[in-house]
């Protein structure tokens, strides 16, 4: 099965991404976790970087490692269950996502 998600530009490669279906945005919070949003919030925004083989990887804009600087990243491990975002790393599959456009204008995830 598969969820479309529409990417809205909110800033300079930041992006809001929002369920197609229901209309929630994805949202991470200080401990990693991953929660769906009814309200668009600075949670909300995720730094959207191009990485090799053309694949995009999402990152929280407000939070991260706090000893490394590392970025907590988006993930779905191979069930496509949503993984924590400390625990993803951005060189695994997992972070690894191929945005598509759909009638030249919307993005879907």
């Amino acid at each position: 099965s598969s969820a479309l998600f529409n990417l809205i530009p909110v800033g300079l490669r930041v992006v809001a991404i929002q369920s197609s279906k229901t209309g929630l945005y994805i949202a991470m919070n200080g401990e990693g976790h991953l929660y769906t949003s009814e309200l668009f919030t600075v949670e909300c925004k995720f730094k959207e970087s191009v990485f090799e083989n053309y694949y995009v990887i999402y990152s929280s804009m407000l939070y991260r490692q706090k000893e490394s600087g590392r970025a907590w990243y988006l993930g779905l491990n191979k069930d496509g269950q949503i993984m924590k975002g400390n625990r993803v790393k951005k060189t695994k599959a997992a972070a690894h996502f191929l945005p598509k456009p759909i009638e030249g204008l919307r993005t879907e995830l």
